[in-house]
């Protein structure tokens, strides 16, 4: 989402790009429920 590092993000970036990664390992772990 974002090519500077972490620390270079605004709050609202910072955010945006955690609720990004959560979503992502959230798709991850479902599809591993249906591989289940």
């Amino acid at each position: 989402m974002f090519e500077t590092g972490l620390t270079e993000l605004s709050t609202a970036d910072l955010l945006a790009s955690a609720a990004e990664q959560r979503a992502e390992a959230n798709r991850r772990e479902a599809s591993l429920l249906e591989h289940a």
